[in-house]
């Protein structure tokens, strides 16, 4: 356990009392992360709203991991970290055609201390069409996630990028000669723009 002469010269404190006397309810030692109990950077707390009916749901949420925040459950779970999400899901014509829609923003740097401040923006969208069994269900999807830095200390930290994926897929499923075919059309592409460095711009599909 730590002792009140160490804790004071480590971290340039004075402790008002000396943990070797409260080691059974209290433990400190030299790999504790000092905090700051007023700031509560190391609590981590999430909210969510959500409304749904039968052809429509709604929700959004608000994610805060603090710079100190450590989950003993989950110790690869991201801190210094915030954000919000917003999605939107709507049926129509009797669930044939489903449509979702979502957003999310999020910095990775509340307590500045790293050497860049990025916030990152996604959009995604998606489509999907089922006519009845006799026809083919097609599916669409897009994404577009923009990072950018608010500041950064050394440039080689700044980022301006932006992705762009897109995924077209149609399945068509007949039986014929006694056996059950599927017959599928698949497209990806995906498009990367580095705003600041040019010769970093690539795309395939």
């Amino acid at each position: 356990p730590m002792t009140k002469a160490f804790a004071d010269s480590t971290f340039n404190i004075d402790m008002p009392f000396n943990p070797l006397d409260h080691e059974r309810q209290l433990v400190l030692n030299s790999s504790t992360v000092p905090i700051n109990p007023f700031k509560l950077s190391y609590l981590a707390y999430y909210g969510q709203i959500s409304f749904t009916k039968k052809f429509h749901s709604t929700s959004v949420e608000y994610t805060n991991n603090g710079p100190n925040f450590y989950s003993l459950e989950n110790p690869f779970l991201r801190n210094n970290y915030k954000g919000f999400n917003a999605s939107e899901k709507v049926s129509l014509w009797k669930r044939r055609i489903n449509l979702f829609l979502n957003y999310q923003n999020y910095n990775n740097n509340i307590n500045q201390t790293l050497v860049s401040d990025i916030s990152t923006s996604m959009y995604n969208a998606s489509l999907f069409l089922n006519y009845g069994a006799k026809w083919p269900t097609v599916m669409f999807l897009y994404l577009f996630q923009c990072s950018n830095s608010k500041y950064g200390i050394v440039n080689s930290a700044n980022r301006e990028d932006q992705v762009q994926y897109y995924t077209l897929n149609i399945n068509y499923y007949k039986t014929f000669w006694k056996m059950d075919h599927n017959f599928r059309l698949l497209y990806n592409a995906t498009t990367r723009d580095d705003l600041l460095r040019a010769e970093n711009k690539n795309s395939f599909s």
